[in-house]
């Protein structure tokens, strides 16, 4: 049934997530291809997100730069459709793609339109982003590694 596709599902973007940090986005590629095969139309939300998602990672290792957008764009309005905690998850990647490229004003332009999060993981991701920008920016990586530590 829907749930058995939703677990497969799962699985398979974990395994591409693990190839794709790896460095191998072909099995990456081929692992979120054949989840989203699996799933179907009528994966739930959450599960459709993780497809994207990882599509849309997998598209910026491969240089796809705009599909990538708009496959990070298209996850994040499935998680936020169901209000998941996994809807900033795409909004961090236009920043990260930013970085790659060199460019430090859209990095920055990204970031500051990241909505405020109360999750520590996700505080602690951005406390991150923020520390490569400023490094990008031959910036202070100091101030902003102070300005991430809980007071």
């Amino acid at each position: 049934g829907i749930m058995d596709r939703a677990v497969a599902v799962g699985g398979g973007t974990n395994v591409g997530a693990v190839y794709l940090r790896r460095g191998d986005a072909r099995r990456a590629g081929a692992l979120g291809g054949c989840a989203q095969h699996i799933g179907g139309q009528d994966l739930p939300p959450v599960r459709a997100g993780e497809c994207l998602l990882l599509r849309g990672r997998v598209e910026a290792r491969r240089g796809e730069i705009d599909r990538s957008r708009a496959s990070l764009e298209a996850a994040h309005e499935s998680f936020a459709s169901v209000e998941s905690t996994k809807a900033s998850q795409p909004l961090v990647e236009p920043v990260r793609l930013a970085l790659v490229e060199g460019d430090v004003q859209a990095a920055r332009k990204f970031i500051a339109a990241l909505p405020e999060t109360e999750s520590p993981k996700q505080a602690a991701e951005l406390a991150i982003l923020d520390a490569d920008l400023e490094r990008a920016a031959a910036g202070d990586t100091l101030m902003v590694a102070l300005r991430a530590m809980p007071s």
